[in-house]
């Protein structure tokens, strides 16, 4: 499991960071300016814990998540997809809750639907993060599934929909989380 534990993560569209208090409600995404971020249909808080995805074009992701702790990853959100390109959608989240046992599990169920309807993925209660934490709580993670997508000739052009539902199950505290990406049915145009 890739895990990486950082205060920030700078996205190429919006800063956000965790801010925590000793009220749960308190605690949430932050802008770069340290001022409260609104939910969103890709990032939320519930009860404390935080959740995000992110799809990105970058095919060095897991290098620059795998950076010194003092630097900040740098992600270019991608938000179309052309024939022969890769992109890859991340999920991070925060402040999870150590059951009795001292260890953390949170679980999701991860859709990507087609344009035409059909699912590309569906499965449910898959391990995001588990065990025994290391650093704080409210370190921002990135969970276990890492979303890959190659766009071939074969694939259906137009919208398609990401929906990932994170549980934090000692919490008992759920979140559903919502992304899109366009297929353009065409090679990107060459820089």
């Amino acid at each position: 499991m890739i895990q990486r534990y950082l205060c920030t993560i700078w996205l190429a569209v919006a800063a956000v960071a965790l801010g925590s208090s000793a009220l749960a409600e308190d605690f949430g995404w932050r802008d770069k300016q340290g001022n409260a971020a609104p939910d969103s249909d890709s990032r939320k808080v519930s009860q404390g814990f935080a959740g995000m995805i992110l799809t990105t074009s970058d095919a060095d992701w897991e290098a620059k998540w795998n950076t010194p702790e003092h630097e900040t990853p740098s992600f270019t959100e991608a938000e179309k997809v052309h024939l022969g390109q890769t992109i890859y959608t991340l999920i991070f989240l925060a402040n999870p809750k150590a059951g009795a046992d001292g260890k953390v599990d949170v679980r999701c169920d991860v859709k990507v639907t087609r344009p035409n309807g059909t699912l590309s993925i569906d499965q449910s209660d898959v391990v995001c993060l588990e065990g025994v934490l290391q650093g704080s709580p409210d370190n921002v993670r990135l969970a276990a599934p890492v979303l890959g997508f190659l766009a071939e000739a074969s694939d259906p052009p137009g919208t398609w929909n990401i929906d990932v539902t994170l549980r934090d199950v000692p919490r008992g505290a759920s979140m559903k989380l919502h992304s899109t990406f366009e297929l353009v049915a065409e090679k990107a145009p060459k820089p």
